[in-house]
């Protein structure tokens, strides 16, 4: 085990990383959605806009997802009897019932939210 002294060295080399690579990332867009949205962030990256209460369901979902996988024919982390993958993006595995995977595909096509015309 290295010394207390390359210890503290290395955890400094992590947070100068960290800060050099939110430096060359840029700014961020403060707003990327419209006026009463907010973005999803089911995962990182995920840039969808929906109501603050859609994204509170995106985060419970998150939350529980462990609790719903079963060994199955998709491997370990599929869904129990009832449950769906969510689809938010691509890869997701989070198990939801049949109506939020609708919503959650239904957000993804109108991905700024933007009203129906």
């Amino acid at each position: 085990m290295g010394s207390v002294t390359q210890r503290r060295r290395d955890k400094w080399k992590v947070l100068l990383a960290g800060a050099m690579l939110a430096i060359c990332q840029g700014p961020v867009s403060a707003a990327p959605c419209p006026a009463g949205l907010i973005v999803r962030q089911a995962a990182p990256g995920d840039m969808v806009c929906v109501t603050r209460e859609n994204r509170r369901r995106a985060a419970a979902d998150n939350a529980r997802a462990a609790l719903l996988w079963v060994p199955g024919p998709f491997g370990p982390k599929t869904c129990a009897m009832g449950f769906v993958w969510r689809q938010a993006f691509a890869g997701d595995v989070t198990c939801v019932t049949p109506d939020v995977r609708a919503a959650t595909l239904k957000e993804n096509g109108n991905p700024r939210g933007d009203l129906d015309p």
